[in-house]
Formats: structure tokens, sequence, C-alpha cells
């Protein structure tokens, strides 16, 4: 079983290392905050594609907000190939950081809302800023502006559209938390 574990832990960063251009591996700081982005970007959409899986397998009406958010996720697997391409890293981060701030904002307007078993992905947001924008603080603050536009824009729209509702009822979503959704839209229109 270690052994296994660590022929894939070999492979996983022999892909990771691949991914890395020469000039972020001349600079060991910026490589291991390149290794981590890596690292989160192979993983991470097996790891978030389990929402959209979800919600399409308990919605007995899955709707494009379904496919938007899978295609939004899934589309972290190309942030490897950009980065291998010669993208400037920490461009590459901040673009990174808003798909992210658009899949949580996304899936929080359509299934739930401040109730959405998906609001507390937030949290990932300051600690990823930190893990791959390093100790710049402008590069943080960047981030912490991003994300208060992004969530002025969410309450812009939400404000002016109207509300959708999911065809997943209780009981059938009640134990992946989307059967919220409905009772968090009455309280806001």
């Amino acid at each position: 079983m270690n052994a296994k574990l660590a022929t894939a832990i070999a492979a996983l960063d022999n892909l990771v290392n691949y991914f890395i251009p020469s000039r972020i591996a001349a600079d060991r700081d910026t490589r291991n905050r390149a290794h981590v982005f890596l690292v989160s970007h192979i993983l991470g959409p097996f790891i978030g594609n389990v929402v959209p899986i979800s919600i399409y397998l308990l919605d007995p009406a899955p709707g494009y907000d379904v496919a938007v958010l899978a295609a939004s996720i899934t589309l972290f697997w190309v942030f490897p190939f950009i980065l291998r391409a010669g993208a400037p890293y920490n461009t590459l981060a901040l673009v990174s950081i808003e798909n992210l701030i658009f899949c949580i904002l996304w899936s929080c307007y359509f299934y739930g809302g401040v109730t959405s078993p998906t609001l507390a992905w937030v949290l990932v947001i300051p600690l990823l800023a930190f893990f791959y924008l390093g100790s710049s603080s402008k590069l943080r603050a960047i981030v912490m502006l991003m994300f208060a536009a992004n969530v002025a824009v969410f309450s812009f729209f939400y404000s002016l559209v109207s509300k959708s509702t999911t065809s997943c009822r209780p009981p059938r979503c009640r134990g992946s938390g989307l059967s919220q959704r409905r009772r968090h839209q009455s309280m806001w229109q």
C-alpha cells in the first residue's frame, strides 16, 4: 500500500514538474507557489465537480446552471497548460482566483444563496491567495478587491434579475443542502 501511494505521489510530482517553466523553476519561492498552484489545478476539478455531479443526479430537471458550473470547474484543468505555454504566473493565479470566485458565487446564486452548502468555499479564497501569490501585499489587495467587486456585481444582478427556482425539492435534495434554495429566495423577494 505504501509503495503504491509513493508511486502515485511521485507520478503527480513528475506531472507537476512538467508544467513548471524553467524561468519559474529557477526561483525557489515562485517554484513552490507554482507547485501548489499546479497540484490544486490538477486535482481540484476532481473534488470540485462533485458539486455539479450531485446537483445533476439529485435535480430531476437540471438546467444550464449545472452545465456552466461544471464547465467553470473543469476549466481549471486548462491553467497548467497555459502556465507551461509561458503565461505570467501572477496574472494566471489572479485569473484562477477569479474563476474560483465565479464558481462559488454562481453555485450560491442557483443553489441556496446565503444558505448554500458551497458558500463555505469562500474561506478558500484568501488561503489560495496566500499560497499562490506569496507575501505580496499588493497582489493580496488585488484579490480582496476582486472579491469585493464580484460580490457587488453578484448582489446587483441578484437584486435585478428574477430568481429562478430549482426543481430539486425535499426530500430528495435535503441531504445536499439544495432544498434551502426556495426558502432563501422567499426571504429576499
